[in-house]
This record gives C-alpha cells, sequence and structure tokens, in this order.
C-alpha cells in the first residue's frame, strides 16, 4: 500500500502523462464543448486519428481520471465525456 506522499506523486505523473500530448489536449478541449457523451468514431473522424488510436488515448485520459466511459449508444459504440472533479 503506498503512503500519501508516495501516491501524490504517481497521480502528478500519470496526469502530466496524459496531457502531454497535444492530440489528447484537442480531445479533452472537443469532449468538453459537448453536453452528452460522444462516441469514439465521431473523436476519430474529428481528430483525423483512427478509431484504435483514439481508443488509445481515451485509455491513457481515463487512467488520468480526466474522461469517463459513460454509456454505450444504441449501436454499441462507447460514449465518453469530460470526467467530473473528485
Amino acid at each position: 500500500m503506498r503512503d500519501q506522499g508516495k501516491q501524490s506523486s504517481h497521480d502528478e505523473i500519470v496526469l502530466k502523462r496524459a496531457v502531454r500530448h497535444p492530440k489528447r489536449l484537442e480531445l479533452l478541449g472537443y469532449l468538453a464543448g459537448k453536453k452528452s457523451g460522444t462516441e469514439e468514431d465521431e473523436l476519430a473522424e474529428v481528430l483525423g486519428l483512427t478509431p484504435p488510436l483514439v481508443k488509445y488515448h481515451l485509455e491513457v485520459l481515463r487512467s488520468a481520471d480526466l474522461v469517463a466511459h459513460v454509456e454505450e449508444s444504441a449501436g454499441g459504440a462507447d460514449r465518453y465525456i469530460v470526467a467530473a472533479p473528485s
């Protein structure tokens, strides 16, 4: 079990890694402007990335608690939003 100082340091490293890439910042900005969840395919189209690359960037952002998976759409696609601060 990590002590508070080590956990805080680890969280800071994860956060810095998550926002280091310009496409992840662009992805966050796009999601922040949406009122409801956004599908991976829409994000791929808007960002000019492949769906697998969008999924990778979303997972990095999720690991830093910056985005959240909210639901699956009627077609079964995952939807994401900017995570509420904890």
